[in-house]
Order: structure tokens, then C-alpha cells, then sequence
């Protein structure tokens, strides 16, 4: 299923933000990894949530579990350096990021869309009157207002089958990776640590600091 295809205005840099100290946030340098994550797991209850006006709660709640069962997000971000995305998502500046050339992730993966923020979700209508790509924007890249700091932008895998947790993890080419920034917080012992552990394919892309 695509939900965009060929996205109009395709982010040159995409950026994900990561904490050193949590060894599965390693694995995006360590085995080139990202992880298409259930919606379920995000901190925003109402993620994705969004479903047609005539669905009672209770149908509400089981199409969204068996829609999360089948959708794998990857949530990114177009902002190369931003204060509270280091500190919510990087261990107040003790973590490190990861930048990646947006088109070429565009192209690996074309449900790709930036997030739009609102004061509240625009309604869905019957399944009848909306259509399938409205349907799933409305459901996937509309957040609350109060997250518009995070400039998202999200890579979607969807499956007619349930996603196993192997099928979530995705290895990324290493001509994707643009280069890597350490926090001004990291501890000397995190960063050699970082450094000897990046991968020899790796090696030549430039580290910040």
C-alpha cells in the first residue's frame, strides 16, 4: 500500500536523535538498524488514533489494534540541531545523532510524509466518502499542536499481514548515512565507546562535535 508516493518536497537531511546509555539506540550506527516501531508504543496516547466519525469506541479500539499490529513508523526529523530534541530524545545532550539523506530514505521507503500539527484531529468521514490516501494521512501524520517543536516526518511501512519484530527492523545502506554529531554533554568513556564501535563501512562519514 502507498500512502505518498513521490513526496513533492523530499527533506535533503533527516535526522534521528538517540541515547548513547540505551544499547538498542546503538543499533543505528552498530548494525546500520532502524526500527519501524508499533504506533502503540509512542508517548502520545492519541497517535494515529484517529479513525471514521461513525465508529463507535469500541470498534475504534479494535481497528486500531489490529492497525498497529500491521504499521511500522519510523519518526524522523528535518531539524539538524534542536534544543529540546537533544534533551527529550538525546539524554539532555549526552546521547548523539544520526543524519541521513532524506531523498535516498524517500526512495527506499515511499509511504514518507512530514507531519502536519493541529489544536485537534481533523474528523474522518465514512470509509465511503474519504479517501484511502486521506484516510491514512488523517490517521498517520496529523499530531497535536504542542509537539509542532519536533518537525517530524515519518517513513510508514504498512502490511495486509502482521509486522513481525524482525520485519520492523530495516538495515540502511551505508551511502544513506550523512554524518554522525555528538552531544556536548557525552562522556569521554560514551564517545570512545561510540567511535570504536561504528562499523568499517562507516568510517569515513564526518563526526561532529
Amino acid at each position: 500500500m502507498t500512502i505518498i508516493q513521490s513526496f513533492p518536497d523530499q527533506p535533503v537531511i533527516l535526522c534521528k536523535y538517540r541515547d548513547w546509555s540505551n544499547l538498542y539506540h546503538r543499533t543505528i550506527l552498530t548494525k546500520r538498524e532502524l526500527y519501524f516501531a508499533p504506533p502503540s508504543s509512542f508517548e502520545d496516547v492519541t497517535d494515529c488514533r484517529n479513525d471514521c466519525v461513525e465508529f463507535s469506541e469500541a470498534e475504534r479500539k479494535i481497528n486500531f489494534q489490529e492497525f498497529d499490529k500491521r504499521c511500522g513508523i519510523l519518526s524522523m526529523t528535518k531539524n539538524q540541531d534542536n534544543r529540546k530534541l537533544w534533551e527529550v530524545y538525546a539524554d539532555n545532550y549526552r546521547g548523539f545523532l544520526v543524519a541521513f539523506d532524506g531523498q535516498m530514505l524517500c526512495h527506499l521507503f515511499s509511504n514518507c510524509g512530514e507531519v502536519s500539527y493541529y489544536n485537534q484531529y481533523p474528523s474522518i468521514k465514512s470509509r465511503k466518502e474519504q479517501r484511502v490516501e486521506e484516510y491514512i494521512y488523517r490517521k498517520i501524520f496529523i499530531k497535536p499542536k504542542h509537539y509542532i517543536y519536533e518537525e517530524e516526518f515519518r517513513l510508514v511501512k504498512v502490511n495486509f499481514h502482521v509486522l513481525s519484530e524482525n520485519q520492523r527492523k530495516v538495515k540502511i545502506p551505508a551511502e544513506a548515512y550523512k554524518y554522525i554529531k555528538i552531544g556536548k554533554n557525552m562522556p569521554k568513556s560514551f564517545r570512545e565507546e561510540l567511535i570504536n564501535s561504528i562499523p568499517v563501512e562507516l568510517k569515513n562519514i564526518p563526526i561532529f562535535e
